[in-house]
């Protein structure tokens, strides 16, 4: 918020961004159980989770996506669509309505993606016991990231964008 007030963002944007963010943070919380249970950090969140590299032998044949941290994809892809959403619809609202989406953007939307957890994500694949199996698994989580939130955060604000011009030009 402090931030906000040097940059002189309007108020209604700090204060529906500081209501906003503590369900980017729920829903986050609610999606790391989808993570697997890699080495290091997660080892420490449920008992439940297996022991770093427990149940999972290294071959990637098909069917063992247990590698995969799917809760923190799925919050960065969400929270990517939600943003492009948001710029689609400040294209047709008004001065009031434009700080309510910059407002949930900033909370919502920055309280549901964090890079440093998809970074941490990288980091601990890259540093598996399976050698250039890890270091492949890696790069494929960081590459499919990237892409698929770029190419839906793109279909959707384009979607927008150009579905609203069609609309009010006619």
């Amino acid at each position: 918020a402090a931030v906000g007030v040097a940059l002189k963002w309007h108020p209604a944007e700090l204060w529906v961004g500081c209501l906003s963010a503590p369900f980017g943070v729920y829903l986050r919380v609610y999606l790391a159980r989808w993570n697997a249970p890699l080495s290091g950090a997660y080892v420490w969140q449920s008992s439940t989770l297996l022991e770093a590299g427990e149940g999972d032998d290294g071959n990637d044949n098909g069917n063992d996506k247990k590698w995969f941290p799917w809760g923190t994809f799925a919050a960065n892809i969400i929270a990517s669509v939600f943003d492009a959403f948001m710029s689609g619809a400040m294209l047709q609202c008004t001065t009031n309505c434009e700080h309510v989406l910059t407002g949930l953007e900033l909370g919502l939307g920055g309280s549901l993606s964090t890079v440093s957890t998809w970074m941490a994500d990288f980091h601990l694949l890259m540093n598996q016991r399976h050698g250039t199996v890890a270091r492949t698994r890696a790069y494929w989580y960081l590459i499919s990231t990237l892409f698929v939130a770029a190419s839906l955060s793109i279909a959707v604000y384009a979607g927008m964008r150009y579905g609203w011009v069609e609309r009010t030009a006619s």
